[in-house]
């Protein structure tokens, strides 16, 4: 077998065959159609379309052959390919070539062959179209044409499949070009109306791409007038053809808010008729929101720049050009328009004087000797004035050898500022020259005389007092007055001009005395005024405009000059007022101090010495005072508090004890206030002291007095939850046994008896109820429920509890719900029954004919919140008008006679008002005195829904005894060491059909959860009082070995108060029963699911 030699250009012939992206592909229907023809029209079993690959010939049709591919070194197309012309093997068996080939030896025994090369346009021979036979063969000519027009047909076909290729290359880049730029196309033709869309197109609209323009209304997704607009567009497109470009307000699918830009223009036919409108659509909603952003920006950044007085100018280097801004050109006065945008406009508006160190500045800075350009310099307004301006810049651009090119920067109007801090010197040196000319009064006023002519440019000046006692000024200081033309009477009349005006006077103002003052311009500024006389000071000047805004510059100097004056003139009265002041520090009790920080120099003032009782000579200081007698403990603290006070505060409040010679203590109480310089430095602490040893008795008095009560009160809070537990326990023998016996078989007499003691009994409670009531809500101990609960029930549930009495009374009783109550509300259902169960105790109690009606109504506030109002009504005795007053009152009823007759502990309707208060509403009623009385509470609830507590009540009072236990099994260990408890306790499980097992104390207990495990018990009973190990103590243990395997425990017992259920909730019980136990408070316990 000789192998076929591999072409010189094969790595270029596999390179291109890879380009028609044909290998490996599923058969196609057009190519196995031409191997089928050429296998007929050939009369051979086997036609094949064979692609050479490197390694292997593939075929892509193989008709009558199952195999896809075979080896290229033992190909028969491998030589086929060698050659332009159709390659013919007759007989495979006499050919050199191919005689002993495996694909004539071994299957499919190629002895026939004949293949046409697939040349492509390109000249690369691809492979054959060939046909193959087991026996030998000859073609004839018309057969041979007949292969090679199959084979010209093979080309054809593999050359659409690469212009496909490419052309889906091209409409994916296009396609990816459309998402990148959000831009699609679209066309509309008009003659069949139909619209086509690229895909873009489609996801801008946010539609499924693909689905029929047809059934998609396009002009509906644009809002308000960009719809009538693109109306408007399209039919002067279609009618004359104006083509557009326009934005549109656009909703996509989803209703998605889009801004898009489309662009369409005509299409003509060859008779110049428009056939069609083309275009693109593109989704321009980011650079619209950016557009907007950048607007609001812009925007901002004037407001910013107009906020803080800035102007802006840009200098190009290179062409000696500045650009100004408008807020450049306001702030000399200018125009923009009117401004020279050049360097030698700029420079001419800068004082001379500063001009030669702006200019180093700015070389400085372009030559990188300053890390900054920052100027402060005078620029000429506009209106001739010097104005300061604060100059800043930095370079923004340099050419390729680093030189700038760009120079950028701001102006700042700190004229104000300036004029302000000369203002801040000034005080700054007339203070310190008050403490100079403290006791030389004329140089003090000359130096502010001299200072006022300074910051105001005067060229004459006259500072005048005037007596209003006498009528008369005197001059105490004046500065070129020889240069005023006017005669002394004129200017006295403009002394008079100023002493009238209420503050100061200008010669803009009111009348111009120019018949007054000639050439100058005038303030007059009255300095100090007193009931006595006026200060005042004249200035005359031209270099000024002396106006309302020159004064009020001018007034914090004015304030500082006139309080310096005030404390002049205090001095002189300071002998006088030193007198009265030490007889007030005497009275009151009072000593001042002072305290120099920066000298560490403590003054005392007489009085000190006279409150700590001591006195001056017996210590080298003030200072070492301080540290001998303050009380050791007290020291540390009070000089620690005092540096910090001066560091960081300006009030000093504090208190201390001092030891005094007698070794006596006494409390001291010190205030004092900081007094900071202008860098805020503490310069002196202004303090008093007093003796507050009588507040600091009477306050420990009060702290004594205090816990005094609060053992008192802890005392009575013992004794009830004693006294409860000592009645409770035996009540609950009595009426358990009694709760027992009722149900077994009794005559009528022994029935009476037992509703007889059930009655006592339960009056009892009630009593021992409302004392304990009373004494939680006193001690704010007493706390309101919220959860969802059936108004209706409710109801129905307390009127079947005096039904029987009622009927014995013979009285009607009833009840009306209005329909507008909502059947859930949310609250403290115990507390609102209570208050329900004691209007109809009165009620029925206090009437002996007649009904008794029961009326809820109420509004409405909002979806969550409902005004209940529960009414109820008798016919009874009524209230005297003179004992209406005292029904809240604890233990207080209408009269004796009432208490003597009717029974009742006076409590009831005092526990009633408490509650209404803690649950923020209110009880209101009307009584005519034997007529009746109508008792209302009125309160506002949340609106509830049906929950499991609900549904709990009603399975209570449904379900029959006797299956109690089957419907709700457990096995209970019940921990009581009373036997009387103990057997009733048993007696009630028994009837609802419960075995219990019985531990006599704690200790018990825990050893039977421990031996039988913490799953055995489903329910463990627990009395909280017991020897040896109480209920608390072996529930902790219980809970502390067995964690959430433990059993649920709850409680049982005769303590009923607050803190007794906390104390049962903290050791780990989930539920508690209060003594006597009745049959329903168990069956609740027994309901649920823990």
């Amino acid at each position: 077998m000789k192998k076929a030699p591999i072409p010189d250009n094969d790595f270029e012939r596999l390179e291109a065959l890879r380009k028609y992206e044909i290998l490996d592909t599923d058969v196609e229907k057009s190519f196995d159609q031409i191997t089928k023809l050429a296998s007929a029209i050939c009369e051979t079993p086997i036609a094949l379309v064979s692609l050479i690959d490197k390694e292997r010939q593939w075929f892509k049709s193989h008709h009558g052959l199952e195999a896809r591919e075979t080896p290229r070194d033992i190909s028969y197309c491998g030589h086929a390919i060698l050659s332009d012309e159709i390659l013919i093997v007759e007989d495979a068996s006499d050919d050199q070539r191919f005689c002993d080939n495996p694909l004539l030896t071994g299957a499919p025994h190629v002895k026939f062959y004949a293949g046409v090369p697939l040349v492509d346009e390109e000249g690369f021979k691809l492979g054959t179209l060939c046909v193959i036979d087991h026996k030998s063969k000859k073609l004839s000519e018309k057969q041979i044409e007949s292969l090679e027009a199959l084979a010209s047909n093979v080309i054809s076909l593999l050359a659409l499949r690469k212009k496909n290729i490419e052309l889906h290359k091209v409409k994916d880049q296009f396609q990816e070009i459309e998402k990148m730029s959000l831009t699609g196309g679209w066309e509309l033709n008009l003659s069949t109306s139909e619209v086509i869309w690229t895909d873009e197109v489609y996801r801008i609209h946010g539609i499924e791409i693909g689905k029929q323009t047809s059934k998609i209304d396009g002009l509906g997704f644009y809002v308000g007038s960009s719809k009538k607009k693109l109306e408007r567009l399209l039919e002067n497109c279609i009618s004359n053809g104006t083509p557009f470009d326009d934005v549109f307000s656009f909703k996509d699918n989803y209703g998605n808010h889009k801004w898009v830009r489309s662009v369409g223009r005509a299409v003509r036919n060859e008779d110049n008729e428009i056939d069609r409108v083309i275009g693109t659509f593109q989704d321009i909603t980011s650079y619209k929101v950016n557009e907007n952003r950048l607007k609001e920006l812009n925007n901002y950044l004037d407001i910013s720049l107009d906020s803080a007085n800035l102007g802006l100018w840009e200098w190009n280097i290179e062409e000696d050009f500045i650009k100004y801004d408008r807020r450049w050109a306001k702030m000399l006065g200018l125009e923009f328009r009117d401004i020279k945008h050049s360097v030698k406009s700029w420079r001419s508006r800068i004082h001379p004087d500063d001009l030669p160190k702006v200019n180093k500045r700015i070389r400085d800075y372009l030559d990188g000797e300053s890390e900054r350009y920052r100027s402060v310099h005078r620029m000429k307004h506009i209106n001739g004035e010097w104005i300061f301006i604060l100059d800043q810049g930095v370079i923004t651009k340099r050419n390729s050898k680093g030189v700038p090119v760009k120079f950028i920067g701001t102006h700042t109007d700190i004229t104000e500022i300036k004029k302000k801090e000369k203002i801040d010197v000034s005080i700054e040196n007339i203070r310190e020259r008050y403490i100079t000319f403290k006791n030389d009064h004329q140089s003090f006023y000359e130096y502010v005389s001299e200072t006022f002519m300074d910051i105001s440019m005067g060229e004459i000046g006259s500072l005048v007092q005037y007596d209003s006692q006498i009528d008369r000024f005197q001059e105490i200081y004046s500065c070129g007055k020889e240069r005023v033309e006017e005669s002394e009477s004129k200017l006295s009349e403009i002394y008079k001009l100023i002493i009238n005006s209420s503050d100061h006077y200008l010669s803009d103002y009111g009348k111009a005395p120019n018949n007054l003052v000639g050439k100058f311009k005038y303030i007059g500024i009255p300095i100090h005024r007193s009931k006595k006389s006026v200060l005042f000071l004249l200035i005359g000047g031209n270099r000024l405009e002396y106006n309302l805004s020159f004064y009020e510059y001018l007034y914090p100097l004015i304030q500082v000059v006139s309080e310096m004056i005030a404390y002049l003139n205090l001095e002189k009265e300071k002998d006088e007022k030193e007198y009265e002041r030490n007889i007030i520090l005497e009275s009151t009790g009072v000593a001042l101090w002072s305290y120099y920080p920066l000298e560490e120099r403590l003054e005392w003032d007489t009085s000190m010495y006279n409150l700590w009782e001591t006195s001056a000579g017996k210590y080298q200081s003030n200072t070492e005072i301080f540290a001998r007698l303050v009380h050791p403990d007290d020291l540390k603290g009070a000089l620690e508090e005092f540096k910090d006070t001066i560091k960081y505060h300006d009030k000093y409040d504090t208190s201390f004890r001092i030891l005094t010679s007698d070794n006596k203590v006494k409390h001291i109480k010190a205030k004092a206030d900081v007094i900071r310089n202008s860098e805020g430095m503490a310069v002196k602490i202004l303090g008093v002291n007093w003796d507050s040893t009588k507040d600091i008795n009477i306050k420990n008095e009060l702290i004594s007095a205090k816990d005094e009560a609060e053992s008192s009160a802890r005392a009575k809070s013992q004794f009830l939850a004693n006294m409860s537990h000592e009645i409770r326990t035996p009540m609950n023998g009595i009426l358990g046994m009694v709760s027992l016996l009722s149900d077994t078989k009794l005559n009528q007499e022994q029935i009476e008896m037992i509703e007889t003691i059930q009655s006592s009994g339960d009056i009892l409670m009630t009593i021992l109820n409302d004392i304990l009531d009373i004494s939680k809500i006193d001690a704010g101990k007493l706390h309101i429920e919220d959860r969802s609960f059936s108004l209706r029930d409710c109801i129905e549930q307390t009127l079947y509890l005096f039904s029987s009495i009622a009927s014995e009374k013979n009285i009607s009783l009833s009840s009306d719900i209005s329909k507008n109550v909502p059947n859930y509300l949310i609250g403290d259902i115990t507390r609102i029954r209570q208050i329900l169960v004691n209007f109809l105790s009165n009620a029925t109690k206090f009437t002996s004919k007649g009904a008794i009606s029961i009326n809820v109504d109420g509004e409405c506030l909002s979806n969550e919140n409902f005004e209940l109002s529960i009414s109820v009504k008798d016919s009874g005795i009524g209230i005297k008008k003179d004992a209406q007053g005292k029904l809240f009152e604890s233990f207080s009823q209408a009269d004796a006679s009432t208490t003597r007759k009717y029974g009742g502990s006076g409590l009831g309707l005092s526990i009633c008002g408490k509650l209404a208060s803690l649950m923020k509403g209110e009880i209101l009623f009307e009584s005519k005195y034997g007529k009746g009385s109508t008792f209302t509470f009125k309160v506002n609830l949340k609106i509830g829904k049906k929950n499991e507590g609900t549904i709990i009540d009603r399975k209570i009072h449904l379900n029959n005894s006797e299956s109690f236990s089957s419907e709700y099994p457990h096995n209970i260990l019940l921990v009581e060491d009373n036997l009387v408890n103990q057997k009733i306790a048993l007696m009630l499980l028994k009837k609802m059909g419960y075995e219990c097992e019985i531990a006599n104390n704690g200790q018990e207990a825990v050893d039977l959860i421990i031996k039988n495990g913490p799953k055995f018990y489903s329910l463990v009973l627990m009395d909280m009082q017991m020897p040896v190990k109480d209920g608390v103590e072996a529930t902790i243990e219980i809970i502390g070995k067995f964690s959430t395997d433990a059993p649920p425990i709850i409680a049982m017992t005769a303590n009923v108060l607050e803190e007794d259920r906390e104390s049962c909730k903290n050791a780990g019980m989930v539920d508690y029963l209060s003594k006597p136990i009745k049959i329903d408070q168990l069956k609740r316990v027994l309901i649920r699911k823990f």
